[in-house]
């Protein structure tokens, strides 16, 4: 055995597409989009909640890629 323990996780985690992550050019995009997944279903997204925690240009410009995208 070589110490990794590996369960199968049933709550607080997201699984996210790999389409999103391979397809997707920017690391900052991919991140967004990967908390944006990552939050509860009942979360409005509001674009000043996520400028004031990641600012307001990478934000612009990941929502610009994601949407150019279809996502």
């Amino acid at each position: 055995m070589n110490g990794i323990i590996k369960r199968r996780k049933t709550t607080d985690y997201a699984q996210i597409h790999n389409g999103a992550l391979q397809k997707l050019e920017d690391i900052r995009t991919i991140g967004l989009i990967s908390h944006l997944i990552s939050l509860p279903d009942t979360w409005v997204i509001r674009k000043m909640n996520l400028y004031d925690k990641f600012g307001r240009g990478p934000v612009t410009a990941a929502i610009a890629e994601l949407e150019a995208k279809k996502y």
